[in-house]
């Protein structure tokens, strides 16, 4: 099972949220809504947070609209993924940056990643990550 530490009380998010379709839902909380699902490992719920046009940029490598991010993020939702958390985190307007490290099953610890996510009427229509070095 997957778990996750620091987020709420780092960044102050709310409870997951169902992210509507409206620029009323706040940043933070689609992307808790994303963490989450990740978490749980809900992948439906988890695709439901982008937008469809999303794009992922990871190491400078982009990804474009939902069968390219699904793709992407599918191993991360089969037996063995890593566990995620989060160090640390900040919200500036419509984007929320996260320093996100993993653990893999053998106890290896990844830190940190930074993740940017842009978010725009109630979905994440942008993510930025790039890998610790």
């Amino acid at each position: 099972m997957r778990w996750i530490f620091g987020l709420v009380a780092t960044c102050g998010m709310a409870s997951a949220v169902a992210a509507a379709q409206d620029n009323s839902v706040r940043p933070d909380a689609v992307v808790q809504s994303h963490i989450t699902a990740y978490v749980e490992a809900d992948f439906e719920a988890f695709m439901g947070t982008f937008a469809p046009n999303a794009v992922v940029v990871f190491d400078g490598q982009r990804y474009s609209g939902q069968s390219q991010i699904r793709q992407i993020y599918y191993a991360n939702f089969l037996e063995g993924a890593p566990q995620i958390y989060i160090a640390d985190s900040k919200i500036s307007g419509n984007e929320v940056v996260l320093q996100e490290g993993y653990v893999f099953p053998d106890g290896t610890d990844i830190c940190c990643s930074r993740s940017t996510y842009t978010v725009k009427g109630g979905k994440i229509s942008k993510i930025v990550i790039v890998s610790p070095q």
